[in-house]
């Protein structure tokens, strides 16, 4: 018979494995938001967002980025968009709770946006900082958005 001492090594080591798939999948802030996205992938959204002036993470159809998109190009502001497409979208625009979609799931977790209880469906980023959703920017004046991208970013 093997050795208890060999047999609880490997129930150790299975212990250690399990605890370290659940926290590459952690889905909180104090878990670090993976989400269930690799690190080099988060390390690439983290990286547009900070070398960007102005950057929007979204998922493209809907009313959130489309108003965003649309009070950024009539301010005449450069932008980058990044979009993702939850596999689920159809059944879960309104009910963010239900999606198993790793992307809008760490965008939330690290940076949430809600309009009235709902999780909305766009990140927008000045200078490597959230200015919120896409209704949250088309409420600002064309002078504060010019500013968040450029020398007055403090004022925000």
């Amino acid at each position: 018979p093997p050795h208890p001492t060999m047999a609880w090594r490997h129930v150790r080591a299975a212990l250690m494995l399990t605890v370290c798939v659940v926290a590459a999948d952690d889905c909180s802030e104090a878990g670090g938001c993976q989400c269930g996205l690799s690190p080099e992938r988060v390390a690439d959204i983290e990286a547009t967002i900070q070398s960007n002036p102005v950057v929007m993470y979204a998922i493209r159809t809907m009313r959130c980025t489309n108003a965003g998109r649309t009070k950024l190009r009539d301010c005449s502001i450069s932008f980058k968009e990044r979009n993702f497409k939850p596999g689920d979208i159809d059944k879960t625009w309104d009910r963010f709770k239900d999606t198993e979609d790793a992307m809008w799931r760490y965008m939330n977790c690290k940076y949430p946006v809600e309009e009235e209880g709902m999780v909305m469906h766009s990140y927008i980023f000045a200078r490597g900082r959230l200015l919120g959703d896409g209704f949250d920017v088309a409420g600002r004046s064309c002078e504060e958005l010019r500013g968040a991208s450029g020398a007055k970013f403090s004022e925000l």
